[in-house]
C-alpha cells in the first residue's frame, strides 16, 4: 500500500493501514479500572474517587473498542451486521448477569429486603441508572449495575447511529467525528447546568451526563482506525497515569469531580489507550499476565465484588479487623469472578465466536470487549 493511499483512508473505506487485533495491554488497562472501583467500594484510604475514575476508564475503553471493531467490520466486509453484533453482546453480557441477579435477589428475598423485584428489573433490563438518577434511591446490592446500564444503552444506540452516518457519508468518518465532538460538548454542558443546580445524583447516574466518557473513546477510535496510532512515546502516557492518580487521590471535592473529573479521566484514558497500542516498556507492564487475566475476568469481578463487600461485611464486621476483612473479601470476589468466567461466561463466548466475529477479535473472545 502506498503512502498516498494510506492518507486517503477516510475517503476510501476499503483502505486501511492498521488493525486493532488483540492487545493484551488493554486487558491490563481494564484490570486497573476494576481495581480502582473495588478499592473505592472497599473504602480503602486514598481511593475515595477510584470508583468514578475506574468507571469512566471503562466507558472510554468501551467507546474505543466498539467503534474500532464496527468500523473495521465495515471496511472489511462492506457492511455492519447489527443483528450479529447485538447477539454477540447478549451472549457476552446476559448469562453472567442473569446468574448474578438471581443469586443476589434470592439472598435479598431471604433477608426480607424491600423492592427486590424493582432492583432486579433495573439491573436485568439496563435502566437501573435512571432509577438512581431520577428517584435518588439505590438498588441495594445491585446498586453498582448502573454503569452496566449506561454501557448497554450505548451498545444499543451507537452502532445504529454509526451505521446510518457511515451510509449517508459514503463511509467517511468526518461526520461521525463531528457528531461525537458535539455529543461530548453537549454532555459537558448538561453536566455544568445540573451541577450548578446541585443535582449531583442526576449527574452521576444519567446516561447523558456520562456520555462524554464513552464518546471520547469513540473519538480516539475514529481518529486512528484507518491510520496509525500516534507515536509519542511513554511520556504522555505517564502524564495520563499521573492525572488519573491525581483524580483518585487528590481531587476529592465532590462538585469539582462531577464538573470536570469524569471528562478529564476519559481524556487521560484515551491518551493511555493510544500509548498502549505502541510497543514500549509501559505496554509490556500492562501486558503482564496477572494484569491481563484480571482484565479478562473484570466483568465478573465488577459484578460480584459489591454484594460480597457489602453483603458479607455486616457478618464479619465485629469478628475480623478492617485490613484482614478487606483482603479476605477482595480475594473472595476474585475467586468468584474466576468461577463465573470459566463456568458461565466462556461457554457462551464460544457461541459468540460462532456468529462470525473475525479471528482477530475472537482469538480469546472475552478479550475484545469488557461489558
Amino acid at each position: 500500500m502506498t503512502a498516498k493511499s494510506a492518507k486517503s483512508g477516510d475517503s476510501d473505506p476499503a483502505v486501511s493501514t492498521w488493525k486493532l487485533g488483540y492487545r493484551p495491554a488493554l486487558d491490563g488497562l481494564r484490570a486497573l479500572a476494576v481495581i480502582l472501583v473495588i478499592l473505592a467500594h472497599a473504602r480503602v484510604p486514598g481511593f475515595r474517587m477510584g470508583g468514578q475514575v475506574g468507571v469512566t476508564m471503562f466507558f472510554a475503553l468501551s467507546g474505543f473498542l466498539i467503534t474500532t471493531l464496527l468500523v473495521e467490520e465495515r471496511d472489511r466486509s462492506g457492511r455492519i451486521d447489527l443483528r450479529a453484533f447485538y447477539m454477540r453482546r447478549a451472549l457476552r453480557l446476559l448469562p453472567a448477569i442473569i446468574v448474578f441477579v438471581a443469586v443476589v435477589s434470592a439472598q435479598s428475598l431471604l433477608r426480607g429486603e424491600e423492592n427486590v423485584w424493582r432492583n432486579a428489573a433495573g439491573a436485568l433490563f439496563y435502566y437501573g441508572n435512571w432509577l438512581r438518577a431520577l428517584t435518588g434511591t439505590d438498588l441495594a446490592l445491585l446498586s453498582h449495575t448502573w454503569s452496566l446500564s449506561i454501557e448497554e444503552q450505548f451498545y444499543i444506540v451507537w452502532p445504529a447511529i454509526l451505521l446510518c452516518v457511515l451510509a449517508l457519508s459514503g463511509g467517511g468518518l468526518r461526520w461521525l467525528l463531528i457528531l461525537s465532538a458535539v455529543g461530548v460538548f453537549a454532555s459537558v454542558a448538561v453536566t455544568q447546568l445540573l451541577v450548578a443546580d446541585g443535582a449531583l445524583v442526576r449527574v452521576q447516574f444519567g446516561s447523558d451526563t456520562r456520555a462524554d466518557g464513552l464518546l471520547i473513546g469513540c473519538i480516539l477510535a475514529l481518529l486512528i482506525v484507518r491510520r496509525q496510532p500516534p507515536k509519542f512515546g511513554v511520556w504522555p502516557a505517564a502524564v495520563a497515569l499521573a492525572s488519573l492518580a491525581a483524580l483518585v487521590a487528590v481531587f476529592v471535592e465532590r462538585e469539582f469531580s462531577f464538573r470536570w473529573g469524569q471528562t478529564l479521566a476519559a481524556t487521560a484514558t484515551a491518551v493511555l489507550i493510544a500509548s498502549l497500542l505502541q510497543p514500549s516498556w509501559l505496554t509490556r507492564v500492562f501486558s503482564l499476565r496477572p494484569l491481563v487475566f484480571c482484565g479478562q475476568i473484570s466483568y465478573g469481578l465488577y459484578l460480584w465484588h459489591f454484594p460480597i463487600l457489602y453483603g458479607l461485611t455486616p457478618v464479619l464486621w465485629k469478628q475480623i479487623p478492617y485490613w484482614p476483612r478487606i483482603i479476605f473479601l477482595i480475594s473472595l470476589s476474585y475467586l468468584v469472578a474466576v468461577v463465573s468466567y470459566y463456568v458461565v461466561e466462556r461457554r457462551f463466548l464460544e457461541r459468540k465466536a460462532q456468529l462470525g466475529e473475525a479471528r482477530w477479535v475472537t482469538e480469546d473472545p472475552p478479550r475484545a470487549e469488557r461489558v
